[in-house]
């Protein structure tokens, strides 16, 4: 049997039947086999053009003496097959990369095999020919003017890259740079303003070209277009979109987004006429649950390691009462361990705390009790006790504080100059002023037993922090001087001074601890009132 060429002007089909059935036929023949075993013995010889598999541009023409592929007629062999038009353009792209290997000065099949594998390794892959019936994969920019029927748009669960936007310095074409600001005196760094207008247009040119590359894919489907997205609770967080969704979706709204799944899931909630429909499919894992049920099943359990279960989970830790004790406590968390609330929860409750309002909203209002007390303990810890004796010399001393900003104008308004002249013209002053040695706002932090403070807390530690207003030493002994701006009188101040005593207590545990000398007596006084109670310190 004679395998048929192609001349001028004769397409396969004129020449070849629409089967394969006399492909058969050509390697049933003997010249062809024969012909076969001599291209392989020579193969190291031949040049990568003269394959049979590589070719040259003319396959198939008359007249090229010489042409391996034209004696094979493989441009017939590959037309005549199923969807030869692609098999034909897939010998003649094999053809141009031959061409293109031998062009370097390098020959061999085996080298050419070697080169290939090199351009897949550097994600220069040889491409196909064009497909027939076939799926194919290519990214967004590849698929630029061309249409198929169905289209299925993968990936767009990935997160947009923004990482440009954190670098340490923004570059832009027209807005300039965009660089941060650092503080070395305060050691902090932060955007400047500069920053954040080149971060906001370039964020703005990302989403646009991001938006850009979805309407190319939006726009290759022919028939249908099914867009994929993988992500964790998808009912969560279409209820979060939906909370956001209006109709039309704003520009802003957009922005926000983190990935194109996002800007599809607007789009589809936004939809009245239904043309775009969201739909949530799970794996299947059935397959995997009957497994491991299976195995589970085979595995028998080990009697030791049920027992040892057994006793881990009846295990009871030895010290309930420690679980409840706290690593550190203050000395004014303290001050009503003495009678302590029936309903309450802790030896130690926390305290709700606010944040100060700004100066610009509060120059107009008075201060607060608690601020008050503030800058009166700020006086008595900065002011020179020579100078206290009359209220001339406390207001100069105040005056002096001011100016240092020690305190502020309006919290030396505030400050109360005649109790101050109080507390020095009493007993209690006089000894602060004629004292051995005299300690004010010591600040200190001490490890403590916790039975000192708390029921039951034999063997355990806690961390004591504190700050002592004023601790005298006269003759060895030291006296602990706590000043209070409560306002209270009578009969009121012994009942207020036993709520302090807790305070008073770990006020003289911890300068006993730490300076080795008894403490004799701790003092409140109350400035309001301009009274001493002592309250003993067991």
């Amino acid at each position: 049997m004679e395998v048929p060429s192609l001349t001028a002007g004769e397409s396969p089909g004129d020449v070849l039947p629409h089967n394969e059935s006399w492909i058969s036929a050509i390697c049933s023949l003997p010249h062809f086999f024969n012909y076969s075993h001599r291209l392989i013995e020579k193969a190291g010889l031949l040049s990568v053009q003269s394959c049979p598999l590589a070719g040259n541009a003319h396959i198939g023409a008359r007249g090229a003496k010489g042409d391996d592929v034209h004696r094979l007629d493989l441009a017939a062999v590959c037309a005549a097959m199923t969807d030869g038009a692609t098999r034909r353009d897939n010998v003649m792209l094999l053809s141009d990369y031959a061409k293109r290997f031998e062009a370097t000065g390098f020959k061999g099949l085996h080298r050419f095999v070697e080169w290939l594998g090199s351009l897949a390794e550097r994600g220069d892959e040889p491409g196909r020919g064009a497909a027939g019936n076939a799926v194919q994969m290519m990214t967004v920019h590849k698929s630029k003017g061309l249409e198929f029927p169905v289209v299925f748009l993968c990936g767009t669960s990935k997160r947009f890259n923004r990482s440009d936007l954190r670098e340490a310095v923004l570059i832009h074409p027209e807005l300039g740079l965009g660089p941060k600001v650092t503080d070395t005196r305060r050691g902090i760094e932060y955007a400047s303003l500069q920053r954040n207008a080149v971060s906001l247009r370039a964020d703005r040119e990302m989403l646009s070209e991001e938006m850009r590359l979805l309407y190319v894919a939006l726009t290759r489907a022919k028939e249908r277009l099914i867009m994929t997205a993988t992500m964790s609770e998808p009912e969560t967080k279409m209820q979060k979109l939906m909370m956001s969704t209006v109709f039309p979706v704003s520009p802003e709204i957009l922005m926000t987004a983190q990935n194109t799944a996002a800007w599809l899931m607007y789009a589809a909630l936004s939809d009245k006429d239904g043309r775009l429909g969201l739909s949530i499919y799970r794996p299947e894992r059935a397959q995997t649950e009957n497994k491991e049920a299976d195995e589970a099943t085979e595995a028998a359990a080990d009697p030791k390691l049920i027992e040892k279960l057994r006793r881990n989970l009846d295990f009871s830790y030895p010290y309930p009462v420690a679980e409840t004790l706290p690593s550190k406590v203050t000395a004014t968390e303290l001050k009503s361990c003495d009678e302590p609330d029936p309903e309450s929860v802790s030896l130690a409750p926390s305290v709700q705390r606010s944040f100060r309002s700004p100066n610009f909203l509060r120059e107009d209002k008075p201060l607060t009790a608690t601020e008050k007390g503030t800058a009166t303990h700020m006086v008595l810890q900065f002011i020179d006790y020579n100078k206290a004796g009359t209220l001339d010399g406390i207001r100069s001393e105040i005056a002096r504080l001011t100016a240092s900003r020690h305190i502020s104008e309006r919290q030396a308004q505030a400050v109360n100059a005649e109790a101050i002249r109080r507390l020095f013209a009493s007993g209690l002053g006089q000894r602060i002023m004629n004292a051995d040695r005299l300690m004010r706002e010591f600040k200190f932090s001490i490890l403590c037993p916790a039975e000192d403070f708390f029921d039951g807390g034999e063997g355990e530690s806690v961390l004591l922090q504190g700050v002592i207003d004023c601790c005298i030493e006269e003759n060895g002994e030291l006296t602990i001087i706590d000043y209070k701006t409560d306002r209270v009188r009578g009969q009121e101040l012994n009942e207020r001074a036993k709520s302090y005593a807790g305070q008073l207590r770990a006020y003289a545990i911890a300068i006993g601890k730490m300076t080795g000398k008894p403490v004799t007596g701790c003092a409140l006084y109350f400035l309001d009132a301009g009274q001493t109670v002592f309250v003993p310190e067991n």
